[in-house]
């Protein structure tokens, strides 16, 4: 059975997501897509805009024949920490000889290449970056210049899923040459542009207008859950969240009684050195108090939250052949069997399923994780979006 992987977020799935595993399907040949999403808090920052339940089963519908979660910790983190999570889950699983991915290049061996390069001058790059940094060069400016110094090519810096991409292949560089004989290989599939494609941006856009409503709701939840978060803790505590540091807690504690609003706050906090997304992890990482080095050690599991035939024979291939090195979660309880270091990620996923519950309105009991369970879809095909 060959199978192929996808990192995603589905936020929610639409065609260019479609697209990419299609092309993947004819690029690698393989008989099963596996996706690893994003639960219900996001790599930007914030609570999805459905929860991890109905993109999964959307995704499904939409092509992927398996979705498994992507652990909470990695999801609401850099890019970096957010690329080495969900490909190691992926790798994890025993049975992906291809790692497929969209990048505005669409050029594999290129980005190959540009990988290697982050790999072996990974200090040069971050002193460079430093060192724009201190000049008062924008966070995003200074990173580009401290690549393209190393000698990647500029338009491999700029945009968003080439920059991903790179992260992506440094993390299965690394894996390959630790397992040489589970090889993963990449394939990159050339994203075609807004203009054959909405982006996931566009369609949130969109939702704002027909379900106003309740993302309003939610947005107001969420706001008053993280300043409630920050009101309570102290300078200290905050400085010990992920992406704090550098003085970020005493800037929070500092406006977080002048905001009245996320934006409004974000936009107080931000600055040429921590742009919005950065912010925007933060106090999702506030929240689900998810502290510095939690992500350290990169431990993580095959959760399901939905598949379909297809998806459930590679489930029972990996099983029954013994293929994963990770532990596979089918449900979960409230009385751990696993060992430290898995329970307590899981319990961050815990955390974060009830948390989205609550910003969301919904029931405490009825979504808990301690309730649901994978969807099966029977005979699902891909939806003609």
């Amino acid at each position: 059975m060959k199978a192929f992987g996808v990192v995603a977020e589905f936020n929610p799935f639409h065609r260019g997501h479609k697209y990419v595993i299609e092309q993947g399907r004819i690029l690698t040949g393989c008989d099963v897509c596996v996706c690893v999403m994003s639960g219900n808090f996001v790599q930007r920052g914030g609570p999805a805009v459905f929860n991890k339940w109905e993109r999964a089963e959307e995704a499904v519908r939409g092509g992927a024949d398996l979705v498994i979660e992507l652990p909470v910790i990695y999801a609401s983190s850099s890019a970096e920490i957010f690329a080495e999570g969900a490909v190691k889950t992926l790798f994890g699983t025993g049975g992906i000889s291809r790692l497929v991915f969209g990048s505005e290049s669409g050029d594999t061996e290129r980005l190959l290449r540009a990988a290697e390069i982050l790999r072996s001058s990974s200090g040069r790059i971050d002193n460079a970056m430093k060192e724009g940094l201190a000049a008062g060069k924008p966070y995003h400016a200074a990173a580009a210049e401290a690549r393209e110094r190393a000698g990647i090519d500029a338009e491999l810096t700029s945009e968003p899923n080439d920059i991903l991409a790179l992260e992506y292949l440094k993390v299965l560089l690394k894996l390959n040459e630790e397992n040489p004989d589970s090889e993963v290989r990449p394939v990159s599939v050339k994203r075609t542009g807004a203009g054959h494609h909405e982006t996931a941006s566009d369609i949130r856009r969109k939702l704002k207008k027909v379900e106003g409503g309740r993302l309003k709701a939610m947005e107001e939840n969420y706001w008053n859950l993280v300043r409630s978060r920050i009101l309570l803790a102290d300078s200290e505590e905050l400085e010990r969240i992920a992406s704090a540091g550098e003085g970020l807690g005493n800037k929070l504690k500092k406006e977080i009684r002048y905001a009245d609003s996320m934006e409004d706050f974000i936009e107080r906090v931000k600055s040429k050195r921590y742009p919005y997304t950065r912010i925007g992890r933060l106090l999702a990482q506030t929240l689900l108090g998810i502290e510095r080095g939690a992500a350290a050690d990169f431990v993580t599991y095959i959760r399901p939250l939905a598949m379909n035939e297809a998806g459930g024979k590679f489930l029972k291939y990996i099983k029954k052949n013994e293929l994963a090195g990770i532990p596979i979660i089918d449900k979960v309880g409230r009385d751990s069997y696993f060992d430290e270091a898995v329970t307590e990620v899981l319990k961050k996923d815990v955390q974060a399923a009830d948390i989205y519950n609550l910003i969301a309105g919904k029931n405490l009991y009825d979504e808990s994780e301690f309730v649901k369970k994978t969807t099966i879809i029977k005979g699902a095909g891909a939806l003609d979006f």
